[in-house]
């Protein structure tokens, strides 16, 4: 997505990329800023006070979306099927990995 696709959203009040990564940093939306924020530096994404020109020079450049984070979901046989007490270990174990994975937080 472009940047100025991003600002059009956000004058328009639709729905935009929670996070995205631009110059190798992550950078999170913050809706009563309108803005992102780097958890890097602290610093917003469009008002660059060093550089008040930096929106109009990358209004085209591309940055990267985070997509969201989805959870894996668990196994569950059909009510009707007699599980053997090995199948049943099993489906546990693997419940619990996915338990375990969706608990992971992505970096």
């Amino acid at each position: 997505m472009k940047v100025i696709d991003m600002l059009d959203r956000i004058a328009k009040g639709e729905e935009v990329p929670k996070k995205i990564i631009y110059n190798n940093i992550i950078w999170e939306y913050i809706e009563h800023e309108r803005d992102y924020r780097s958890k890097h530096n602290a610093e917003l994404f469009f008002n660059d006070e060093t550089d008040n020109t930096w929106i109009m020079k990358h209004l085209n450049t591309k940055v990267e979306i985070i997509e969201e984070d989805k959870k894996i979901e668990k196994m569950y046989g059909e009510p009707r099927h007699n599980y053997t007490e090995n199948e049943l270990y099993i489906v546990g174990k693997i419940n619990e990995i996915i338990d375990k994975i969706n608990s992971m937080e992505v970096k």
